[in-house]
């Protein structure tokens, strides 16, 4: 068991459950939606598409798995990375805020929702750094170069296509190091 804040104490195997459910929820749901949406296309489309009220009938799938997927990165952020490293954890909190509000704030809502959409791919950016920084780890680095690479490249209209594809290289870069940080924050070898 782990005593964290003072109060409570999560074991490791909760910290790595947590931790896998913040990004088996939301990409689950994805899938499904994509799956249940033949008009998606990472060529022409975002993945928030998938997610809005007014023009897409998966939307209460997609909008589901990114505030679930949200609630479990904010308990994994505040019980299991923020005694390992205030920053990472607060970058990962914030992440999951930031999803949830993707969820909440749909495209209906217009700039509000892009707002929430950049802060959520800033703080997996900010999340990196700070990975990098506490665990001296070159795969963060390479995954944020990565990362900013596809986005500078994506609105300079060097890469056609939809915004999808950037957000998609986002997330699965992030994950080369998340999933490295699920393993050392719950211990488990």
């Amino acid at each position: 068991m782990v005593k964290c804040s003072g109060m409570v104490k999560i074991g490791r195997y909760s910290c790595f459950t947590l931790g896998l459910m913040a990004i088996l929820i939301p990409l689950t749901f994805i899938s499904i939606s994509i799956a249940f949406s033949p008009w998606f296309s990472f060529l022409k489309n975002a993945l928030s598409d998938l997610g809005c009220s007014s023009k897409s009938i998966v939307a209460p799938v997609f909008n589901f798995g990114l505030s679930t997927g949200g609630v479990f990165l904010l308990l994994f952020s505040m019980l299991c990375v923020y005694r390992i490293g205030r920053a990472l954890g607060v970058s990962l909190l914030m992440s999951g805020y930031f999803l949830i509000l993707i969820a909440v704030f749909d495209e209906v809502y217009g700039w509000i929702h892009y707002l929430v959409s950049i802060a959520f791919f800033l703080s997996l950016a900010l999340g990196a750094l700070f990975y990098m920084y506490t665990y001296r780890s070159l795969k963060a680095v390479l995954a944020l170069i990565v990362g900013v690479l596809v986005w500078i490249l994506y609105f300079m209209g060097m890469i056609k296509c939809g915004v999808a594809v950037p957000e998609k290289v986002s997330i699965l870069v992030t994950l080369i190091w998340y999933v490295e940080l699920l393993f050392k924050v719950s211990k488990i070898k």
